[in-house]
């Protein structure tokens, strides 16, 4: 029954979907322990070579629920700059997609006390459209039967900008900023994969030696599709453990727990569940993300390998070489 249900709604998303609506992005939780996932402008910020790897498997129990798979390396590449990489593949009931980019940050020191960051990332995207991928729950849907799977790889890019004041970070994202489009063999636009507009706040709290909290505020916008907010905060004890509690618009709640178990090593589980919609029926979203630095720790920013925080007598101004 549940798979059924929710094949009806995949299929009537694709129909609405037909004429170039725009499909909202995926969301992940991988900001927490790695904010080069969140915007290209945190490329090598922290002058760490470090990499990341995420699953999530979102309203697990239905079928053709969303999947995302991802990995992603960024570092510095010289006292101002910063390259990384990313590959993300996502599935959702019909519609497959799959990234490459490469992504290059510069970073400005404003003043003693301030900072700005400005990144752009670019690459492939291959977007397939297959109706019949679950024909076994279509039965007789001429919908799911009869449309045949379309596809077409495009260039894609993202821009982000970022503003530092001591330990306040505030930024700006546009994703899909090429909008690419999906077209079939008469070279007519099927399905456009419309420009987003981000906005993202977080400040980095030491408490003392021990706790530090950060609270995350991140909002979404793209053409036709209503704002949505996600608030979170992450506390950490000893840079080595931490928690962290969100809500997304949506009543959707999520909880997650992360440890270092060794000083490379980073590991993080994300749960989120809700009462409403799809969500509501289904067993909730996992997501697993395992982080690693390569080489040496730097300590000269906030990472997930090192405090976690920036003590207020040492303010961002520090990371930026003389």
């Amino acid at each position: 029954m549940k798979n059924k249900l929710f094949f009806a709604i995949i299929i009537i998303g694709c129909t609405n979907a037909v004429n170039s609506v725009a499909q909202q992005l995926s969301y992940n939780n991988q900001y927490q322990v790695n904010k080069y996932s969140l915007s290209p402008a945190y490329t090598g910020y922290n002058y760490n070579l470090e990499t990341f790897m995420t699953f999530r498997q979102a309203w697990s129990g239905l079928a053709g629920a969303p999947q995302i798979k991802m990995i992603n390396a960024n570092g510095r590449l010289m006292s101002n700059m910063g390259l990384g990489c990313s590959v993300i593949s996502e599935q959702a009931g019909i519609f497959n997609g799959l990234s490459a980019n490469l992504s290059y940050a510069y970073h400005l020191k404003i003043n003693e006390m301030q900072s700005a960051s400005f990144g752009l990332s670019a690459g492939i995207y291959d977007n397939y459209i297959d109706p019949s991928i679950s024909k076994s729950e279509a039965g007789s849907d001429p919908v799911a039967l009869l449309n045949q799977g379309i596809g077409s790889t495009e260039i894609e890019a993202t821009f982000g900008a970022l503003y530092r004041f001591q330990n306040l970070n505030a930024g700006i994202v546009v994703p899909r900023l090429l909008e690419p489009a999906t077209t079939n063999d008469s070279d007519y636009t099927v399905y456009t994969l419309k420009r987003h507009y981000y906005f993202h706040l977080s400040y980095a709290y030491p408490i003392n030696k021990m706790f530090s909290v950060e609270p995350f505020l991140v909002t979404r916008y793209a053409q036709n599709v209503p704002l949505f907010y996600e608030l979170t905060v992450v506390g950490r004890y000893k840079g080595q453990y931490w928690l962290g509690l969100s809500y997304r618009k949506g009543s959707s709640i999520g909880v997650s727990l992360g440890i270092l178990p060794h000083d490379r090593i980073a590991f993080n589980y994300s749960f989120e569940f809700s009462s409403s919609g799809i969500a509501g029926i289904s067993s909730g979203t996992h997501e697993l993300t395992l982080g690693f630095l390569i080489g040496e720790n730097k300590n000269k920013m906030p990472s997930v390998f090192g405090t976690g925080v920036i003590s207020s007598k040492k303010p961002y101004y520090n990371f930026m070489e003389q």
